[in-house]
């Protein structure tokens, strides 16, 4: 595959995921905004410790499985075995229905235990006892989808993404609206049934093996995909965990549920804008990283080459967000919500280094190099609590979002470190060239909006908007070797 194909097939399954997930984000939004107008920053607050609780106890039921068998699914299509690839993806889906139904179990039973932890009573027993049947019905879906994944079935899963998440947009609007608080379960359920209903349907040919398989054969066939699982069920557990000490401790300890919201509310406005990229690029990028981990090589153009349209195409949405986050905030959540316009700001400058880090942080795992993998985990999430706690405890949520700056650039710096150590990684000159103009333009407009008055702010982060988006747009197009985008004249003949 040349330069100039590899930048196109990067853009082309980044159009198509990508433009899935602004559908994607468009009804998060909505569900977002029927929370806060219907339930408030407290009702906002219990989604945040529901979901946060239900994240991390899907990652144990999932066994890192969803991510794992990806790896193997990749693999076994880049052979041209159909066969095979039937086999792996029924060997996945049989190992997490059984880890999905003990883990939902054992959320039943312990319900009350729950709910004390996350809410400080036993009020909302009866929520985490039927989060145990979503759990079943999440890990699941997910499962059909590393089999999308695995096999490159890029449209399916956008087909799939879009249906189930627009549906779960129109239920959850008259759910909050009518049922208030106990419509948060009902939308999560309703969303987790039709998400597999969905994903099953367009994976179904593609998860059948050829031959019968006994328990021992599924249980000798999973093995080796569930050791690596494990690392990616740990790693996903410490990130929720995180997630789920951050909120408790705002909660608990320093402040209320409020608090929760606001800071629930302005990490996800964040990550939806920049997430979504994140999202659409791994679904085709790690796949292709699996099938040539064993070569440094390609392995090191590849992760450039993902790293530097990573940038260009995020760096845009990072200014917009820093220039416009009281619109944005307004618009999309409520006035309400704009004590947390620094937070997002923040947080937006930090989500830069997070775009960077991102394909390099997926060698060690496509390497199936396990331990490099959790201790990088290991060390980025303890540091995210750390600095959260501390910057808490010092400014609220002002500093919450400075000290998730910090976090953001230790863990840069951190990764970079060590692929280049273990696996002889090193930027390319276009993808230091990306990086250097991204935190220039982000430092600046940032910059404006802190030190000059609030008009004179937002005129310049608006042109250094309109300048980082040109550069952007002149970039992709040299890379993908067009002269110009569909739609855009360069000007008569």
């Amino acid at each position: 595959m040349t330069q100039v194909t590899s930048y196109r097939q990067i853009l082309r399954s980044t159009g198509i995921i990508g433009g899935t997930q602004v559908f994607q984000v468009l009804t998060t939004i909505l569900k977002g905004k029927a929370a806060a107008v219907f339930l408030g920053a407290t009702g906002v607050g219990v989604a945040s410790l529901l979901l946060s609780s239900l994240a991390m106890l899907q990652a144990v039921a999932g066994l890192g499985l969803s991510y794992s068998g990806v790896r193997e699914i990749s693999q076994a299509h880049e052979t041209g075995n159909g066969s095979r690839v039937g086999t792996v993806a029924v060997v996945l889906l049989r190992w997490l229905c059984v880890s999905s139904t003990v883990c939902g179990t054992i959320l039943l039973i312990f319900a009350d235990r729950f709910s004390l932890a996350a809410f400080g009573d036993i009020s909302f027993s009866g929520s985490f006892s039927w989060l145990s049947v979503a759990i079943l019905a999440g890990t699941v879906a997910a499962g059909y989808e590393a089999v999308l994944r695995g096999t490159r079935k890029i449209g399916s899963i956008a087909r799939a993404s879009l249906f189930s998440s627009g549906c779960g947009a129109l239920f959850a609007v008259p759910a909050y609206w009518w049922l208030g608080t106990r419509g948060i379960v009902l939308t999560i359920l309703f969303t987790a049934f039709l998400t597999l209903g969905c994903n099953y349907y367009f994976a179904r040919d593609l998860a059948r093996a050829n031959r019968r398989l006994g328990p021992l054969a599924t249980i000798r066939a999973g093995t080796g995909m569930a050791r690596l699982g494990l690392v990616m069920m740990i790693v996903d557990a410490i990130s929720a965990a995180a997630t789920f000490a951050i909120v408790a401790y705002i909660k608990n300890v320093r402040g209320s549920l409020s608090d929760v919201g606001f800071y629930q509310a302005g990490t996800t406005l964040a990550a939806q804008f920049v997430g979504l990229v994140f999202t659409a690029m791994s679904m085709d990028y790690f796949p292709r990283l699996a099938a040539v981990c064993d070569d440094n090589r390609r392995v090191r153009r590849l992760a450039n080459q993902q790293s530097e349209m990573m940038l260009h195409i995020v760096r845009p949405l990072i200014l917009g967000l820093i220039v416009f986050a009281p619109h944005v905030i307004s618009v999309l959540l409520s006035r309400a919500f704009l004590p947390m316009v620094t937070f997002v700001r923040l947080a937006s400058v930090g989500m830069l280094f997070q775009a960077a880090a991102h394909s390099m942080g997926l060698i060690s795992y496509a390497k199936g190099d396990r331990g490099t993998f959790l201790t990088l985990s290991v060390i980025g999430n303890g540091l995210l609590v750390g600095t959260s706690w501390l910057g808490y405890r010092m400014g609220g949520l002002d500093g919450l979002g400075a000290m998730f700056v910090l976090h953001c650039v230790i863990c840069f710096a951190i990764v970079y470190a060590t692929v280049r150590y273990r696996y002889r990684f090193r930027m390319s000159r276009k993808f230091r060239s990306a990086f250097s103009w991204s935190v220039g333009w982000v430092a600046l407009s940032y910059g404006a909006q802190v030190v000059t008055p609030c008009m004179v702010g937002m005129i310049i982060g608006f042109l250094t908007f309109l300048a980082s988006l040109c550069q952007s747009l002149q970039s992709i197009k040299e890379a993908v070797g067009v002269r110009q985008f569909p739609g855009i004249s360069a000007g008569p003949p």
